[in-house]
């Protein structure tokens, strides 16, 4: 298996990698030199034996190559000893080494955008943040969870088992930009058992965002209003025996609903990546690093999506001048 030989067939690159040829292409050019700096950095480090030079070569020397393999992993899942047979007949050790070497790279280029908060005084009324701020950023937050393998341990079974799923879960907690599909957040990732709520109260996501941001929850959050004062979140209504749903209310559900529903894109975009839609059967001390990666990826994708309809709305305006 070979860069070369695979993009020359676009619609199998795709399905391999969950890029396109010219993605690809610009991911390679951005992650390359962090690579050559990483390895001159392993390669140099006081403890090592050999000069720099010696020791056993890459059989896959490409960094196209090297960048192909990780992201049929991420996008595929496919075993190492598959990985391995597909590229130059290697070892399992060789594919899991030569991976764990490459994910650092990736998370320290495909970073989530940082939220900054630009006023530490709470905004007691909508009229005053809208006053201050009439540009709102909006975000929505949600959970989602993956089957693992049902642990041997006790205790770790009861840990891990999600009633929600009937089955053993790790969940995480995703933030994203609501407009643009953006993730701009994520949890560490939990055992299936905890809440989502015991989670968003944990991470403290209200304090993380900026000021003059609105954000969207579902009705899983119950509660939030309460333990966080000040702050401009949205969440549904909920009804029970003594309080029936107006037809107002249904009708401001059904909004923040349609506002909602782009998180739920979001990590569907993160779950075509196959590594994050199958039983997860690695060490979960990985996970949280391979799901940033992911998101880093799929935020990739969403900004050259921008640059490229910024660029034919800036042509078409050129075209209607010069007309």
């Amino acid at each position: 298996m070979k860069y070369q030989t695979l993009a020359k067939s676009p619609v199998l690159f795709g399905r391999f990698t969950g890029l396109t040829v010219q993605e690809f292409d610009r991911l390679s050019l951005k992650l390359k030199p962090l690579w050559d700096k990483a390895e001159t950095e392993r390669l140099s480090r006081d403890n090592r034996q050999r000069q720099i030079g010696g020791g056993r070569k890459y059989k896959i020397s490409s960094f196209e190559d090297k960048l192909l393999l990780i992201l049929m992993f991420y996008k595929l899942y496919l075993t190492f000893e598959m990985l391995g047979f597909l590229f130059f007949d290697l070892d399992k050790s060789c594919i899991s080494r030569l991976i764990s070497r490459l994910e650092p790279v990736f998370s320290k280029r495909l970073k989530l955008p940082e939220i900054k908060r630009d006023r530490d005084k709470p905004i007691s009324t909508v009229e005053e943040l809208l006053e201050l701020y009439p540009k709102m950023q909006e975000f929505i937050s949600d959970a989602t969870e993956q089957e693992i393998p049902r642990p041997k341990d006790k205790r770790k079974r009861k840990k891990y088992y999600s009633g929600k799923k009937k089955r053993h879960t790790v969940k995480t907690q995703l933030t994203i930009e609501r407009g643009t599909g953006q993730i701009f957040e994520l949890s560490s990732p939990y055992a299936g058992s905890v809440h989502d709520y015991t989670i968003f109260k944990q991470t403290r996501l209200p304090d993380k965002l900026s000021a003059n941001s609105r954000l969207y929850l579902d009705k899983g959050y119950d509660g939030v209003k309460r333990d966080f004062p000040g702050h401009n979140i949205a969440i549904p209504k909920k009804a029970n025996r003594w309080h029936k749903l107006s037809g107002k209310d249904r009708f401001e559900n059904r909004k923040i609903g349609q506002k909602r529903i782009e998180v739920e894109h979001s990590i569907l975009k993160c779950k075509r990546f196959k590594i994050l839609h199958q039983i997860y059967r690695h060490s979960l001390k990985d996970y949280g690093l391979r799901f940033k990666n992911i998101a880093g990826l799929v935020n990739f994708k969403i900004q050259n999506t921008i640059k490229q309809l910024n660029q034919t709305a800036n042509v078409g305006q050129l075209a209607v001048t010069v007309a």
